[in-house]
């Protein structure tokens, strides 16, 4: 049975755990993508979403006004494979990506 970790809505996204669920709004998400990489001879793709620290997007819009920047270091970043997902990583970036 696959456990499915990811669920997304016109406020967010809920990421459940084993003990909980936390909600992160579209707001504070900073970047999603799903890189392929190769292993052992096979390739697959990974949900990667970088998620801003609380203080906002107000805040990081300031700190990041130079070229070139790639984020803070606090940023946060969730990983989800095919298992976490329910489905191929690649699709679920393309559907989250519309809703951002």
């Amino acid at each position: 049975r696959i456990r499915v970790r990811l669920r997304a809505d016109t406020t967010g996204i809920a990421v459940t755990g084993p003990l909980h669920t936390r909600r992160i709004p579209w707001g504070r998400i900073h970047s999603i993508s799903a890189p392929q990489r190769g292993r052992f001879g096979r390739r697959a793709s990974v949900l990667e979403i970088e998620v801003r620290p609380d203080g906002g997007a107000a805040d990081h819009a300031a700190d990041t006004a130079g070229a070139g920047d790639t984020g803070d270091a606090d940023d946060e970043l969730l990983t989800f494979g095919r298992f976490d997902l329910g489905t191929d990583p690649a699709d679920v970036c393309r559907q989250l990506l519309r809703r951002l």
